[in-house]
């Protein structure tokens, strides 16, 4: 029996690697979690502080491994510098926090962030499968939102880390208009606003491998668009204000970049309709006076006060990473847990938890990180984020905060490997 040709081998091992590529983008938004430890803040169940790894995890391990082993001399070099400043940093951090268990798997987290970035690099020929990859894992969780908003429940998903919704349930994030509570969308994340920072992401990618030009093209930009308009819509879902604000910079952002521009018409008409049809609900996330939005209110700027009580007491090496509640719990034992959360401004509540000295060498490690980084040449794709970075504080509390990098850096090597071919896959050219 003839063996098949060498150029044949070689298209096989290739498909092979998009296989396994695209297979690690899908399992990357996945909230699985192998719990190694369930948090509890004053005798109270408290999920801010539940200590697990992630199915994310396994991919950034994955792409920590996959950089170090194939990256150059240079990205090897900076990854491990990178790595000693924050194991070093890191250490000091982690005996001073109250949650030691905590802070520890924070900064390893960490650590594989910053080498899963060089690596996510060296996959240049292969950010596309990783990325379709992603998307189809958005499609679903996009499906499972629209099912929880219209139906205002949805069952447990345990293998996919997806608790049991509904309206009717207290503590679970609604909106409410009419008299009536309706559910905001999760899909499959710990909270509507996580999620809509995910469909950004999404939104960024699907634009990103748009077709770029031909008449045979038309179907498959056709069905892309369809797919951003979905993904748009089901943002708006979220109730995420955040969520919107970004949107309304990557739209923007789209509408003058060469070949996005039928991506941010379709995104920004779909924006608009959704706002029309859902306008008695939209309206309520934008009235501040409204019930849950002033608690809300009056929840961040407690936020506020906490954070600046313990930035003066630790100013520079902080009270330890993702430690910020823990710490609160601590000077105010009697305090009901439920008050109690991390300041909704990622760079505060970084300072808060690592100190100055702590923010210079995460900054520092990162940076190097991405421009060591093959291919880093899109820095916009970050600016829709901006918004969830300042009024939030999930891309820096939640682990999900590094699938949220890693998923833009594949975005901007798809895009610097698109400029550097000259013409993406989807041409059918070489």
């Amino acid at each position: 029996m003839p063996f098949p040709p060498l150029s044949a081998l070689a298209r096989l091992r290739a498909h092979g690697r998009d296989v396994l590529v695209g297979l690690a983008g899908f399992l990357l938004p996945w909230q699985t979690v192998w719990l190694l430890r369930a948090g509890e803040l004053s005798g109270q169940p408290y999920a801010l502080v539940n200590v697990g790894i992630f199915a994310g995890d396994i991919v950034l391990f994955a792409l920590a491994v996959f950089g170090f082993i194939v990256g150059t001399r240079r990205s090897r070099v900076t990854g491990v510098i990178a790595v000693l400043a924050i194991a070093g940093f890191g250490t000091f951090n982690i005996l001073r926090s109250p949650d030691v268990l905590l802070s520890a798997v924070g900064w390893v987290r960490m650590a594989l962030l910053v080498l899963a970035t060089t690596g996510a690099g060296m996959l240049a020929r292969h950010a596309r499968a990783f990325l379709y990859g992603f998307l189809a894992a958005m499609g679903v969780h996009a499906m499972i939102g629209i099912v929880q908003f219209l139906a205002l429940a949805a069952p447990a998903f345990t293998a996919l880390g997806i608790p049991e919704r509904a309206a009717t349930r207290l503590g679970e994030s609604v909106v409410e208009a009419g008299g009536g509570r309706w559910l905001r969308a999760y899909g499959g994340f710990p909270h509507p606003n996580v999620f809509g920072t995910a469909l950004l992401c999404a939104i960024m990618g699907t634009a990103t491998l748009l077709p770029r030009a031909g008449a045979a093209l038309r179907i498959r930009r056709a069905i892309r668009i369809a797919v951003i308009a979905l993904f748009t819509f089901v943002l708006v879902l979220t109730f995420s204000r955040a969520a919107w604000i970004g949107a309304a910079i990557l739209f923007g952002v789209l509408a003058v970049r060469p070949r996005t521009q039928y991506a941010a018409l379709a995104g920004a008409l779909t924006l608009l309709a959704a706002f029309t049809t859902l306008w008695p609900l939209v309206a309520t996330r934008l009235d501040t006076s409204e019930r849950l939005e002033l608690i809300s209110v009056q929840q961040r700027y407690a936020a506020i006060d906490d954070a600046h009580a313990l930035l003066t007491a630790h100013p520079l090496l902080g009270v330890g990473l993702h430690a910020m509640p823990r710490a609160i719990a601590d000077v105010t034992p009697a305090r009901d847990p439920a008050t109690i959360e991390p300041v909704h401004d990622v760079p505060v509540l970084a300072i808060v938890e690592v100190g100055v000295l702590g923010m210079i060498i995460v900054v520092f490690a990162l940076v190097a990180a991405l421009v060591a980084s093959p291919g880093f040449v899109a820095p916009w794709v970050w600016l829709s984020l901006l918004p969830a970075i300042i009024f939030d504080h999930h891309p820096w509390s939640l682990s999900v905060g590094s699938v949220f990098f890693i998923a833009l850096v594949a975005i901007s090597v798809a895009i610097a490997t698109g400029k550097q071919e000259g013409q993406s896959q989807d041409d059918g050219t070489t």
